[in-house]
C-alpha cells in the first residue's frame, strides 16, 4: 500500500481507511505500508474502528494506492530504500542473527547458476572482487533475472521444467546491482541470501549472431541480411540462349 502523505491513516472524501498492518516506512515524498494478504480495511466511516482512527489522524485528502506483491516492480527506486551499500566480504562474515531482517545492495557479477525447478526457483554464485554469494531468486524474478521471452521459446523449452532454456545463459559474467536479504539456511557451509531486486549495471544491446557471417551486418539477428553465392542447374529440357553451360552462378541475397 503505497501513499504519498505523512500519516499512516488517511480519509478519501467520505471514507476512512483503517487497518492492521505494521507501521509504515517513511521515504523522502513517499511512503510505504506492508501487509499480510489477511490485512482488514475499514472503509465505512461511522463504525467505531474508523472513528478513532479519523479523531487520530487529520484528513488531507490524499488518495492510497493499494498494490499486490505480484504487481510491484521488481525496479522500482522506491523499493527497498532502506537497503545498506555493502560489499560481498563484509555480508559473509556478519552474524546470521544480526542480519536476518536486514536488505543489502550489493554490486556483483553472476558467476554460475543451477536450477531444479525450471524458470520458478534459480540458485545463483555472484562474484564480488574475489568473495562469492550465494543467492537464490524465486518466481517472476527468477524469470525475469535471465531475460527469459516465453513466446520466443520452443516447444521442448517450454515443456523443460528443470532445466532453464539456453538463452539464460547470457547473463553469466554481467554484473547487477542487487539487493539481497538472508535466506533459508542450511548446513552447508557459507551464508543463503534471496534476491530481492535487480538492476543491470549495463543494458547490453542484442547479440549480432551473424557478425561473422557474409558480408552485411545488421542491428538484431532478425535483420542479418546475407550475401551468397548460389549454383543454379537447368534442366537440359529447358532451352537456355544466353549462356554456353547449364550451369550457372548468381547472387542472391538471404535474410535469415
Amino acid at each position: 500500500m503505497a501513499g504519498s502523505s505523512n500519516h499512516q491513516w488517511r480519509e478519501t472524501q467520505d471514507y476512512s481507511v483503517g487497518s492492521k498492518a505494521d507501521g509504515p516506512k517513511y521515504y523522502p515524498g513517499y511512503k510505504q505500508i506492508s501487509s499480510c494478504s489477511a490485512t482488514k480495511f475499514h472503509l465505512d466511516p461511522l463504525i467505531p474502528q474508523a472513528a478513532e482512527l479519523r479523531a487520530k489522524f487529520p484528513v488531507d485528502g490524499c488518495p492510497i494506492d493499494l498494490i499486490s506483491s505480484a504487481n510491484v516492480d521488481a525496479s522500482n527506486e522506491c523499493t527497498y530504500l532502506d537497503a545498506v551499500n555493502k560489499l560481498a566480504r563484509d555480508l559473509l562474515y556478519m552474524n546470521p542473527a544480526v542480519i536476518k531482517n536486514l536488505k543489502f545492495k550489493v554490486r556483483a557479477k553472476v558467476l554460475d547458476f543451477k536450477t531444479g525447478h525450471g524458470c520458478l526457483k534459480v540458485s545463483l554464485v555472484l562474484l564480488d572482487g574475489d568473495y562469492k554469494l550465494q543467492a537464490i531468486v524465486f518466481g517472476n524474478l527468477a524469470k525475469c533475472l535471465p531475460g527469459i521471452d516465453v513466446a520466443n521459446l520452443t516447444v521442448a523449452e517450454k515443456l523443460d521444467r528443470k532445466n532453464l532454456p539456453s538463452i539464460a545463459t547470457e547473463i553469466l559474467g554481467k554484473d547487477f546491482d542487487f539487493v539481497l536479504g538472508l535466506g533459508d539456511q542450511t548446513y552447508n557451509s557459507g551464508l543463503n541470501f534471496k534476491i530481492f531486486r535487480f538492476t543491470p549495471v549495463t543494458l547490453y544491446p542484442p547479440t549480432d549472431f551473424g557478425a561473422n557471417k557474409g558480408k552485411q551486418k545488421a542491428s538484431s539477428p532478425t535483420e542479418i541480411v546475407e550475401e551468397t553465392e548460389t549454383e543454379i542447374t537447368l534442366p537440359k529440357s529447358i532451352p537456355n540462349q544466353n549462356a554456353s553451360s547449364e550451369v550457372h552462378k548468381a547472387s542472391r541475397f538471404v535474410s535469415s
